[in-house]
């Protein structure tokens, strides 16, 4: 009974890793590099996050992380670049240098809008919160 039971066990585990993986797993959309990870201290301290210019953490009103965010982003001229729903709280971009007007959707009924300057070598990080949602 303890060797099923243990089996059973690793195959949950396979099951989580698997989908922690698929959450920290780089996409590209219009050619636009991304990734939606920060589920677990590995996600949260990979190194790989730390090269794309723009970061988005996503949050509820209590200060809990939140996920499954539908987030789409505008350039300058008002032209649509970017899109995806992010099933992870950190929404990391490769945008180029520019000023971005970003839309963010929390449970198809709470909207945050707000402008995003990227560029400067380093790293731009918005917490967006959404103060309605409580987990």
């Amino acid at each position: 009974m303890r060797a099923g039971m243990y089996l059973a066990g690793a195959g949950l585990l396979a099951v989580v890793s698997s989908t922690a993986l698929a959450m920290d797993e780089e996409k590209s959309f219009n050619g636009i590099n991304y990734a939606c990870a920060g589920v677990g201290g590995e996600s949260q301290n990979d190194p790989r996050w730390s090269n794309y210019p723009a970061k988005l953490v996503f949050a509820g009103g209590n200060g809990d992380y939140l996920s499954d965010i539908a987030v789409s982003i505008e350039n300058a001229k008002g032209e649509p670049v970017f899109e995806t729903v992010c099933d992870g709280p950190w929404l990391l971009v490769n945008l180029p240098p520019d000023k971005y007007r970003i839309a963010a959707v929390a449970e198809s009924a709470y909207r945050n809008e707000f402008t995003l300057n990227v560029g400067g070598g380093h790293q731009t990080e918005h917490i967006v919160r959404f103060p309605e949602v409580m987990n």
